[in-house]
C-alpha cells in the first residue's frame, strides 16, 4: 500500500510540476516529438568538422553543480532521465556517477554529460537549447571516449530507449554496435570498443 501511495505522490507532483512550468511541459513534449521522428540514419553527420569542447568535472564543485542541475532542470531532455534536484543529483554521485560540464572553445557552458563508471557507460546528455544542432553533443561523446581511453578504459556501453531516434541516430553515427543477447524491454543496448585490451596506458 505505501509503495502505492509513494507512487502516487509522484506522478501527482509530476503533473503539478507541468501545470506550474508550462512552458518546461511544452519542451518536454517537443523533443519526445523530435526524438520519434528523426532519422536513424543520418548522412548529414561528419565526425571531421565537429565543434571543439572540453568536458569539467563536477564532483566537489558545489558552483558547477548547481549550473548543471539548472541546465538539466531547463533544457529538458525527451525522456528526462537527467537529475532534476540537488537530492537525486548527489544520490547519483554516491552510486558512481561522474557529471561533467560541456563547455565549447569560447569556455560557454553548452550542455551537461554523465558517465556512470560501474557500467562503462556515457549517458544523460543535455546540450543546452541555444547551442543545439551545432554538433555539441557528438563532440562530447567524442571527448568522453578520449577521457576514458585515457584512464584505460577498453570498451563503452550505452542505453537508448526505444523510441528516441535522435539518440540512437548519434550511437550508429559514431560507431556503437547493437547487442543483440542483451536487449532490454524498454532499450536498445550499444557497446563501443575505444582501445584494445594490450594497449599500454
Amino acid at each position: 500500500m505505501s509503495v502505492f501511495l509513494f507512487e502516487l505522490f509522484v506522478r501527482a507532483r509530476y503533473l503539478m510540476g507541468m501545470m506550474v512550468r508550462p512552458h518546461i511541459a511544452y519542451l518536454r513534449f517537443r523533443e519526445r516529438r523530435r526524438a520519434r521522428s528523426a532519422k536513424i540514419v543520418r548522412s548529414d553527420i561528419s565526425l571531421d568538422s565537429l565543434p571543439q569542447v572540453t568536458l569539467v568535472p563536477a564532483a566537489g564543485r558545489e558552483d558547477l553543480q548547481k549550473k548543471l542541475l539548472k541546465l538539466f532542470k531547463w533544457n529538458p531532455a525527451p525522456y528526462d532521465l537527467a537529475p532534476r534536484n540537488r537530492r537525486s543529483f548527489m544520490r547519483e554521485l554516491s552510486r558512481g556517477t561522474q557529471y561533467f560540464m560541456i563547455h565549447n572553445d569560447r569556455d560557454e557552458l553548452v550542455g551537461g554529460l554523465a558517465y556512470q563508471t560501474w557500467r562503462n557507460m556515457p549517458c544523460q546528455l543535455v546540450i543546452d537549447y541555444r547551442h543545439r544542432s551545432m554538433g555539441y553533443g557528438i563532440s562530447a561523446m567524442k571527448e568522453i571516449e578520449r577521457v576514458k581511453t585515457r584512464e584505460g578504459v577498453t570498451e563503452l556501453w550505452g542505453q537508448v530507449i526505444k523510441s528516441n531516434k535522435r539518440m540512437l541516430s548519434l550511437m550508429l553515427s559514431l560507431g556503437y554496435r547493437y547487442v543483440d543477447e542483451q536487449e532490454a524491454p524498454q532499450y536498445f543496448t550499444f557497446v563501443k570498443k575505444i582501445a584494445s585490451d594490450d594497449e599500454d596506458h
